[in-house]
């Protein structure tokens, strides 16, 4: 078996190559490649003695020296190599459509390189981290042309991890119905489940500084390079103070709560079909809202008071929209009648605390019952009675959380300090199923 892992950052690596250990000691003849798209991962893996390549600096050297060719294709042709070039770029075109032909270009670079290192190395398995940013993209595109199988990664709710085989956040196999009754087993699912969420939180690892700061000071020098666009980390400058302003304090009035997500992650940019930003979604709700109820919006942890001015001036004309980030999570949750998300793993915390969830973009807990979902019957908003769950939504909701949080995603996080559970990935990748594939889905 020869596999291809590619990641992002140090932890990233640091999680692989646990995998790879765990992979070589099942199955000795085994060979584990990596690649990073970021540097600290590469660095990473040299200071733990494992050779690992960074995707993307093999890729522009190859760009540089065809750019005249790539650029020409990306001009004349809509793929390359049978991949589709507006697939392969569509993230990063919608973040910035401005360096099309330049995303298009080395998009080429990618694919060929992809291609080249796929077919040298005889590479049968890859294990892709997410399934929507161009290097990603481009080893998933030239796998899928030559029938390699391919599983996904992504970190899920409360301390999971997906390692499936169909896709990721909105692309996940998921979404199909869950089987089996979720009336008769109410009393022995509703026992797993809540076990499942009160277990002891894992101690999560100690991450060195210095890796992720050659990341960023990198970053820097390729805000004046002709390549690396594709990898550039923009961040959204903070907000002055005076404009961060929010709208009065919450009352006793009953509210709604509001989680918002980083503006430039995947789940946004590409699983947001029927909002382009949060300011359109405030929007949405203050007009479908019933106007005696509150709306409180928790702004991400790593984007508090980084959100487009027009979100700030929004909540500031309005006499019933507050941002509240002090107040814990499960207390903002627990005391709302209704939990709006666009897909944040905030919308599984809310079902486990028996709210009600409408989700606004695409996602893979969209047909859980209890989920409402933008579009598809908006009045009932403006009827607060059907906000409280029923009890055949909640026996629902505890069955597909139980087969969810159970038996689908494996139990552990990949910055854990102990990272025992990759043993049991490790198992499933030699014996040829995942967890995803075990499951019944599609009833």
């Amino acid at each position: 078996m020869n596999i291809l892992a590619i990641g992002y950052y140090d932890d990233f690596a640091r999680f692989f190559l646990r995998l790879r250990k765990e992979i070589q000691n099942l199955d000795k003849h085994a060979r584990f490649y990596y690649f990073s798209i970021y540097f600290s991962g590469v660095f990473y893996s040299f200071f733990k003695r494992v050779i690992s390549g960074w995707f993307p600096f093999f890729v522009w050297f190859n760009y540089l020296a065809k750019r005249g060719y790539y650029n020409k294709i990306a001009t004349e042709d809509s793929s390359y190599k049978g991949v589709d070039l507006i697939w392969l770029t569509e993230y990063h075109v919608k973040l910035d459509a401005a360096n099309k032909q330049y995303y298009m270009a080395i998009g080429c670079a990618y694919l060929d390189y992809a291609s080249s290192f796929i077919k040298r190395k005889k590479i049968d398995m890859i294990l892709a981290s997410g399934d929507s940013r161009m290097p990603v993209r481009a080893i998933i595109g030239i796998a899928r042309l030559n029938n390699i199988a391919i599983r996904y990664f992504e970190q899920g709710a409360f301390g999971t991890t997906f390692f499936e085989h169909q896709g990721v956040n909105g692309n996940s196999a998921f979404k199909q119905p869950v089987s089996g009754s979720f009336v008769s087993d109410s009393d022995t699912t509703n026992g797993e489940f809540h076990f499942f969420i009160a277990r002891k939180r894992a101690d999560k690892f100690r991450r060195i500084p210095v890796y992720r700061a050659f990341d960023f000071l990198l970053n820097f020098f390729i805000g004046f390079s002709p390549v690396g666009r594709e990898i550039f980390e923009k961040k959204s400058l903070p907000i002055s103070k005076s404009s961060v302003v929010t709208g009065p304090q919450p009352t006793k009035r009953k509210y709604v709560v509001f989680a918002a997500q980083v503006p430039v992650d995947v789940n946004m940019v590409l699983h947001s079909p029927n909002f382009a930003t949060h300011t359109e979604i405030l929007t949405y709700l203050n007009q479908h809202i019933p106007a005696d109820f509150n709306i409180v919006v928790r702004e991400h942890p790593l984007f508090s008071g980084k959100y487009e001015q027009a979100f700030y001036q929004f909540i500031n004309a309005s006499d019933r929209i507050t941002v509240d980030n002090s107040t814990s999570l499960p207390g903002v949750i627990s005391n709302s009648e209704l939990v709006v998300v666009n897909n944040s793993t905030v919308g599984i915390e809310a079902l486990c605390y028996g709210k009600r969830v409408l989700v606004t973009g695409e996602s893979y807990y969209e047909n859980i019952p209890g989920v409402w979902k933008v579009g598809s019957d908006d009045d009932r908003l403006r009827t607060p009675d059907a906000y409280p769950l029923t009890e055949r939504e909640l026996a629902g909701i505890h069955h597909y959380l139980k087969v969810l949080l159970c038996d689908y995603l494996y139990p552990g996080h990949y910055r854990d300090d102990d990272l025992s559970f990759v043993t049991e990935i490790a198992n499933d990748i030699i014996l040829g199923k995942v967890r995803s594939e075990k499951i019944m889905l599609g009833g």
